[in-house]
């Protein structure tokens, strides 16, 4: 009979010099006569650890760096409607709990937006995917920002839909800088026009108050 009574992990020299990692297993023996043992067995699982320890530095890496870039992920799983938000999502939309899109859509979308908002989420069943342009929202403290969504659609071997995954970012002062840049654009072509329109008229005005040259002989 033979029964693991224990297992561990270990460190320790391999067949190539290297430090490597064991998981190691004991087993008690008894052959029915009375002889008892130990049976050890140790897997080398050096190879292992170092995938898992890069996939979690890799994981890591992308999420320091979608933070860094304040990008807004959300997902709706499909067959139970759970939504996910990380946390930049929840900043932008200034909300404590997750919504889904037609959620998002009747309780932050600005109205003069919400069709468009609707039948751009609409189209990614066509589509498998959809990239609104720039579309406002009201957070819950009265504040409109700009937030630009992009979404696509997952399904599994069989080609039923199962989850919906997104990405939003929030481009308000993007949306001003360029407000404000066709705005100084505008006013420079008034001023342009302004002055064009002052100089004509002061040459008119020239025309009808210099004296005519009958009058310079006098």
């Amino acid at each position: 009979q033979m029964c693991i009574r224990d297992s561990y992990q270990t460190v320790g020299e391999g067949p190539d010099g290297r430090t490597s990692a064991y998981d190691s297993y004991v087993a008690r023996t008894d052959d029915g006569d009375g002889v008892h043992g130990l049976v050890v067995v140790a897997i080398d699982v050096t190879e292992r650890l170092e995938r898992e320890r890069a996939f979690v530095a890799s994981e890591e890496s992308g999420r320091l760096a979608v933070e860094a870039t304040g990008i807004g992920l959300w997902s709706l799983d499909l067959a139970t409607n759970v939504v996910t938000w990380n946390d930049a999502m929840h900043r932008i939309c200034g909300v404590d709990t997750p919504l889904g899109p037609e959620a998002f859509t009747q309780k932050l979308a600005h109205p003069d937006d919400v069709a468009r908002i609707r039948a751009n989420t609409e189209s990614i069943k066509l589509q498998d995917r959809f990239q609104d342009s720039p579309a406002r929202i009201i957070r819950p403290d009265g504040e409109t920002r700009w937030v630009l969504t992009t979404g696509r659609l997952l399904r599994d071997t069989r080609g039923t839909p199962t989850q919906l995954i997104g990405t939003t970012l929030d481009v308000t002062s993007e949306r001003l800088l360029d407000e404000r840049l066709r705005q100084s654009q505008r006013l420079e072509a008034v001023g342009q026009l302004s002055a064009g329109v002052a100089h004509n008229f002061n040459n008119i005005c020239l025309l009808y108050t210099s004296p005519s040259p009958r009058d310079r002989t006098r």
